[in-house]
């Protein structure tokens, strides 16, 4: 399972008990599930940050190749 630590940072996690689960559906509200459509829920959730941290990369990897760009040109301007 994916624990939401803030709304935009989810964490691997475990469940102890995977016959009752509450599933948080947004804006406050958990539903009680207790059968197999908690599987499908949770595989498209899981599918749905997969694609979301996918296309996400290409952007990071940019800024980070940006901020060391600007990195050596402030440290070559200080020297």
């Amino acid at each position: 399972m994916l624990k939401n630590q803030t709304s935009p940072m989810h964490v691997p996690g475990k469940l102890h008990n995977v016959e009752h689960v509450l599933i948080d559906v947004g804006t406050g509200y958990y539903v009680k599930n207790e059968n197999e459509d908690d599987k499908d829920f949770f595989k498209r959730k899981t599918d749905f940050f997969t694609k979301q941290t996918e296309k996400m990369q290409p952007a990071l990897q940019e800024k980070h190749a940006m901020k060391q760009a600007l990195m050596e040109m402030m440290s070559q301007k200080i020297q």
